[in-house]
């Protein structure tokens, strides 16, 4: 166990530093695209989640329950904004993205110096050429999780979330700038401005839904922009991280890397086995049925030397059908009479 953490440690440092390598291939490809990622700066507003009040639960889990409650009913709207994607999926230029949702000239402007190609090579979406963003809603958050969450102090500002996939970081920062208008939004990191990259880097976004009742408390959502292969890395990372973690032997084979490389391998290994035991067991049946079959008919020929016609034996009369036996029976008869 202390050695697969060990082994699960190093691989977390060489996954680390492939990070850098990595942000260095978007970040000189085209320095004029990656530009509109380095220019977005943090911030973060007043407005914040609002959670249940004491007064109305005492219950945290009760809390947690309702807040879970507003989110399942929340993700229609949610999901149908952020599928605006879709626009820039169909888009056939820069300008086309920027005239439907209304940017200004000078900010169209800005987007339109350099490369204004909208689907570079240099810049694709893994096996889709065409697409230049991917969505990626998450699953519903577990009770068990949030209600640790709020007990730690933390609001719950990722009831609602997606992941937003890109290759091309002029696209990510149109994203940006398509979620600012979309949307109120309330905090942002820019991660991809970390000097020495500690975690994979991501523009890390919370928004206000849009408030049909102005009085009415926001809800607030998760939106991460983050590029294609540090989604990768990032996966590959939690893998490891879930090792060095794990208390337990359980715990280390619930693990991705487990369920998706090895525990499939011994899983697999496991079916083999089965299988190769079972055709072995049914060989062994079909061999001991035909030994006993041969038996019966040496025994069934010796009564047929001796002229007597006695009834087949009982497993002969399974694997044999009436017209068969009655067959035998003549061909018996008839050679009982030639002799006499």
């Amino acid at each position: 166990m202390e050695n697969l953490k060990s082994h699960a440690t190093q691989q977390t440092g060489r996954l680390g530093r492939t990070i850098k390598t990595v942000m260095n291939k978007y970040s000189t490809t085209d320095p004029g695209r990656y530009a509109h990622v380095a220019d977005i700066v943090n911030f973060k507003s007043d407005i914040d989640q609002v959670t249940p009040q004491k007064y109305q639960s005492q219950s945290i889990e009760r809390q947690v329950e309702a807040l879970l409650l507003k989110a399942a009913w929340k993700e229609e709207l949610f999901q149908t904004m952020i599928h605006g994607v879709d626009t820039f999926n169909k888009a056939t230029s820069i300008k086309d993205i920027c005239s439907s949702y209304g940017f200004e000239e000078e900010e169209t402007k800005s987007f339109m110096e350099g490369n204004t190609e909208l689907r570079p090579q240099t810049f694709f979406l893994e096996d889709d050429s065409k697409s230049i963003v991917r969505a990626k809603f998450g699953p519903p958050k577990s009770a068990d999780r949030a209600v640790v969450k709020m007990e730690d102090g933390n609001t719950l500002r990722d009831l609602n979330k997606v992941s937003l996939e890109f290759e091309d970081p002029l696209v990510l920062g149109l994203m940006y700038r398509v979620i600012q208008k979309q949307f109120k939004v309330t905090s942002v990191k820019n991660k991809f401005l970390q000097t020495k990259y500690t975690q994979p880097p991501d523009l890390h976004i919370n928004a206000a839904l849009p408030n049909f009742n102005p009085s009415s408390d926001p809800w607030i959502v998760e939106i991460q922009l983050l590029f294609q292969d540090i989604l990768t890395v990032k996966k590959e990372l939690h893998k490891f991280y879930g090792i060095v973690r794990a208390e337990t032997s359980e715990e280390v084979l619930a693990n991705p890397a487990f369920i998706a490389g090895v525990r499939e391998k011994v899983e697999g290994d496991a079916a083999i086995k089965t299988v190769r035991e079972a055709a072995e067991k049914e060989k062994k049946r079909r061999d001991e049925e035909i030994l006993a079959l041969k038996k019966e008919l040496a025994e069934l020929k010796e009564q047929q030397g001796a002229g007597t016609a006695l009834p087949a034996p009982p497993l002969l009369k399974q694997v044999m059908s009436r017209a068969q036996r009655r067959s035998i029976r003549r061909s018996m008869s008839e050679k009982a009479r030639e002799e006499d």
